[in-house]
């Protein structure tokens, strides 16, 4: 199993240090050390160390797409995507959380590709997060609310020359 999450690790660090624009670790936590059972983080990026860990069940998620090509469960699929895509955004270094998710779901498409994805349904999944993220009211999660400029054409839009969105 080490040769494998190790395996794993490079491929989730290269894809990470692509968004992030510049070298960047990605680990993943398998002690929860950062994430999960003590806190609600599927994950946590360290701007200044250009280090972000990993919830294990988004590594598992992220495995079966990149090494066992399949999907596996839809929602957990969108989600460990965004979650990849959302802390390497950090890593480039945004801070704001709901700037940072809207890229992430922008990031998340060509990342599902990369991945080993169809374009459709990379696209697919992506609007599932998006879908989640706008139907949301928790509380806890109100930092992560999709601004205004969130949308096709709109400020934060990554390809404005590209009519789909996310």
């Amino acid at each position: 199993m080490w040769a494998e999450r190790a395996q794993a690790e490079r491929r989730y660090t290269a894809e990470a240090s692509r968004i992030a624009g510049r070298p960047v670790t990605v680990r993943c936590d398998d002690g929860y050390a950062f994430t999960g059972v003590g806190s609600d983080a599927a994950g946590v990026a360290f701007i200044p160390r250009a280090l972000a860990y990993l919830q294990p069940g988004i590594c598992r998620s992220l495995y079966r797409i990149a090494f066992e090509k399949r999907v596996g469960p839809r929602d957990d699929a969108a989600f460990a995507l965004t979650v990849l895509a959302h802390e390497a955004t950090h890593l480039r270094g945004i801070r704001d959380e709901a700037v940072t998710e809207c890229y992430a779901l922008q990031e998340g498409v060509m990342l599902g590709e990369r991945l080993g994805l169809d374009a459709g349904t990379a696209r697919a999944l992506m609007r599932v997060q998006r879908d989640r993220v706008l139907s949301d009211a928790s509380i806890v999660r109100l930092d992560y609310r999709l601004p205004p400029g969130c949308r096709n054409g709109g400020s934060l839009d990554l390809r404005p020359d590209d009519s789909t969105f996310p």
